[in-house]
Parts: C-alpha cells; sequence; structure tokens
C-alpha cells in the first residue's frame, strides 16, 4: 500500500507544472514588497511605491491617489501585523515565500497572481492562516502591484 502513496505522489509531482521564468520574477518582487511592508510600520520606500501599479483613473500623483494609496498601504500592512502577532511571529522577523503563481491573461493585460504566505526562517515553517492573494500587472515599467482591488475602500470622496 505505501508503495501505491509513493507512486501517486511521484505522478502528480510529475503532473505539476513548474512556474514560468515570469512567474518566478514576480514571485520574487512580490516577496521583497510584502517584506518591506510589514517591516515599515510608517509606509513604504520610494522605491516599493514605484512598484504599485494605478491603473483606475487616478495616478499615483494626484492628491486623491495619494490619499488612497497611503491609506491602503497602512492598513494592509497593519493587518499583516496584526495576523502574525495573533500567529506568534516576529514580524521583524518574517518573511514571505511565494506559495503560488498564475500567469493569466484579462483584457490584453498580462497580470499574475501570487499566493503569498508568512515563513518564519528561525523555525522553518510556514504559518497557516497568514495567505495573501495580491495581483501583479505588466506595465511599461515592468510588473506592478495593482492595488486598485484595495483602494476602492479608502476613497477620502465618496461618490
Amino acid at each position: 500500500m505505501t508503495g501505491v502513496w509513493l507512486l501517486c505522489a511521484l505522478l502528480s509531482a510529475c503532473v505539476s507544472t513548474q512556474p514560468s521564468e515570469e512567474e518566478v520574477t514576480v514571485g520574487k518582487k512580490a516577496e521583497y514588497f510584502m517584506r518591506a511592508l510589514v517591516r515599515n510600520s510608517k509606509g513604504l520606500e520610494k522605491q516599493t511605491i514605484a512598484d504599485i501599479a494605478f491603473l483606475d483613473q487616478h495616478t499615483a500623483n494626484s492628491d486623491e491617489g495619494q490619499k488612497r494609496l497611503r491609506k491602503a498601504v497602512q492598513m494592509m500592512g497593519q493587518y499583516l501585523r496584526q495576523s502574525f502577532s495573533e500567529a506568534g511571529i516576529d514580524s521583524s522577523k518574517a518573511v514571505f515565500v511565494a506559495k503560488e503563481t498564475q500567469l493569466a491573461e484579462q483584457k490584453d493585460v498580462d497580470q499574475v497572481l501570487v499566493v503569498l504566505q508568512a515563513y518564519e526562517p528561525d523555525n522553518s515553517r510556514t504559518v497557516n492562516g497568514t495567505e495573501l492573494i495580491t495581483r501583479w500587472r505588466k506595465t511599461d515599467g515592468g510588473w506592478k502591484l495593482d492595488m486598485n482591488p484595495y483602494l476602492d475602500n479608502f476613497r477620502s470622496v465618496k461618490k
């Protein structure tokens, strides 16, 4: 019976496809972005903010866009730090690993969905319940985090 399970495990490993080079690149960028977000409670450094794509009617340079971006980024960071503390993780040591990546195309825009999960290097374990799904879009400036799903919750002017 053990041989059957081993055979099934080997077959499923062979069937699962390896992520493409582009998916791996976006996964690494997402890992860095989330690590910077968790470790900096006051916001992100300029380079990391440059990794955010504004694809709606607001631009990163508009006052409204900047307010929404700052609020969304702060709330996302607070949520992650709270999740870490509830799981007993030291957020200054935890990192994110790209658990799963999926390349897709939507309305002629390449995008990658990246499922990130917290990882504790001290204990060499990923932490259940810390999954975060992010969407990265290909822009003229490279792959950028699509904050639009989060920004709608943080409009300072209600329509």
